[in-house]
């Protein structure tokens, strides 16, 4: 991983086919234009977190693709940090569970492919009215399963 020490900005490579890695870049400029493809990045994984049942898409028909190259891809801090804790939660599931962040991208690529990001999911409206642009610094919000551990057993909380 290559860090830009000024930003935060990380960039890091994951595998993909092909197919995905030209869909992707192809929604990426379509969206945001060519200087906004590490904002569809990050946003499309910030989304993909964000979803209740973004867990289970996790690995989700991985086993039948042949990943035949690898993409660049600059994660923001906050996202950064976001992967780094839907990693844990799936490894405290399956530990033995290999490329677990290229998973996660990956999945979360599939899904804004799916559903796809628009310039407007980078927008909330405050409370009187007004819009405001969310910037990649910005904390992310995401869902990680509540797992019991084996402290909450003990005291019979979740």
């Amino acid at each position: 991983m290559n860090e830009d020490r000024a930003t935060g900005i990380r960039t890091t490579s994951v595998l993909m086919t092909a197919e995905m890695r030209m869909k992707v870049r192809e929604a990426a400029v379509k969206t945001f234009g060519t200087k906004g493809i590490s904002t569809w990045h990050n946003r499309a994984i910030a989304d993909f977190l964000s979803q209740p049942d973004w867990f289970g898409l996790v690995g989700y028909a991985e086993g039948s693709e042949k990943f035949n190259g690898r993409y660049s891809v600059r994660l923001f801090p906050t996202t950064q940090d976001a992967i780094a804790e839907a990693v844990q939660a799936v490894r405290r599931v399956n530990p033995m569970e290999e490329g677990v962040h290229s998973q996660i991208v990956r999945a979360a690529f599939r899904r804004a492919l799916a559903k796809g990001v628009s310039r407007q999911s980078l927008e909330t409206v405050e409370a009187d009215g007004t819009p405001t642009v969310v910037h990649a610094e910005t904390p992310l919000v995401f869902n990680t399963p509540k797992l019991r551990t084996k402290r909450s057993k003990e005291a019979g909380t979740r």
